[in-house]
């Protein structure tokens, strides 16, 4: 057996190639996020359990002081869970190699690109600014003294 022949045993097994281990790029954790995101969901989560010793209804059937905190605690609890599991699951490539780029992208400016938004946002406000009056910003007139009065008196 030469040096260029390969030995014909059965127990021959090829090694794997370097190439393949080696193009796989390593992960980077951001641990600052996930340690906030783990503070935030302990913070939520006691918020949501101050709120479940809350009323959930009256005496009466109405809705309680502890409906809405109920409501928004899990909310934020769902919420903080899916941006973590986004977080963990993200993969390498997905986010920038350095602090230079990551810099970069952090710097930019997202103007113009969502016009559609904008304007909607433009036409609802002026929309709830026309109806003040009808809201309830006319009551106003009675409640300031006359130098701070939003809307000048009869």
């Amino acid at each position: 057996m030469t040096s260029t022949t390969r030995p014909t045993t059965p127990f021959h097994v090829p090694a794997p190639a370097p190439a393949a281990t080696a193009a796989r790029p390593k992960r980077n954790v951001n641990w600052p996020k996930l340690a906030f995101l783990g503070v935030l969901l302990l913070v939520f989560a006691v918020y949501t359990e101050m709120a479940m010793g809350m009323q959930w209804r009256t005496v009466a059937g109405r809705i309680g002081p502890g409906f809405f905190p109920r409501i928004l605690g899990a909310t934020a609890i769902a919420v903080t869970v899916v941006a973590l599991a986004r977080e963990l699951l993200a993969r390498a490539g997905e986010k920038p190699s350095d602090a230079v780029e990551a810099a970069e992208e952090a710097a930019e400016p997202d103007l113009g690109r969502h016009p559609l938004a904008l304007v909607a946002f433009v036409v609802a406000a002026a929309v709830f600014v026309a109806l003040f009056g009808v809201l309830g910003a006319g009551s106003l007139r009675g409640a300031l003294p006359r130098s701070h009065a939003v809307v000048p008196g009869p």
